[in-house]
């Protein structure tokens, strides 16, 4: 049964591909992205970017803070570097953008990388925050540009445990989107507070 769902998924990823090279199909042209941070985060942006052909970046390396990382892959793309080395790397991989995939930093990280983006030459945006993920307000798909509160330092998301105990214990939770990356991470903080059900939708 494993197999069979391993060999369906593995076809799914491979059509979407070749799907591209098909008489009368646009391909796309995409920009050559350097992500900043081999992070969860890094992870979950290169998985969707696999499993979504319609993405407008290619991401071709990563670079990060911890020299134990350098050589590790993440969906094949390589660790090259580190994050101070980024002009080199980004001229070596003829990057056009870099992403900054961290996002649990201060104001004072994100000047640093932001400074080092600069100094490279190299355009660059972040990923959405934690506050921003969980309102709903945007999805993780939705990189955008760097603005003053990410200089500024985000603060930390502080929940109010009693009271979402209090909403959630013994209920009967709906999860939409369950498959996701964000829905599956709902899922987990959800079993927390001891739901009576949760029904998982996709």
């Amino acid at each position: 049964i494993g197999l069979h769902r391993i060999m369906i998924r593995y076809l799914y990823q491979k059509l979407s591909g070749i799907r591209s090279f098909l008489p009368g199909s646009e391909q796309i042209e995409k920009k050559r992205l350097l992500l900043i941070g081999a992070s969860d985060e890094a992870e979950k942006v290169l998985r969707e970017m696999l499993e979504n052909t319609a993405v407008s970046y290619k991401a071709v390396a990563l670079v990060d803070d911890d020299p134990a990382k350098i050589g590790l892959r993440l969906h094949g793309v390589p660790v090259v570097g580190l994050t101070e080395d980024l002009k080199e790397h980004a001229r070596r991989f003829l990057a056009q953008e870099a992403l900054i995939t961290s996002v649990n930093v201060n104001g004072t990280q994100m000047r640093r990388l932001a400074a080092i983006c600069r100094s490279a030459q190299l355009p660059f945006k972040v990923l959405p925050g934690l506050g921003e993920l969980i309102s709903g307000k945007i999805s993780i798909k939705n990189i955008r540009d760097i603005s003053y509160k990410d200089l500024l330092g985000r603060e930390e998301v502080r929940l109010g445990q009693k009271k979402i105990g209090s909403y959630v214990t013994g209920k009967t939770i709906l999860i939409t989107g369950a498959g996701g990356s964000i829905g599956s991470e709902l899922c987990r903080q959800v079993l927390r507070f001891s739901p009576g059900l949760i029904i998982l939708f996709d």
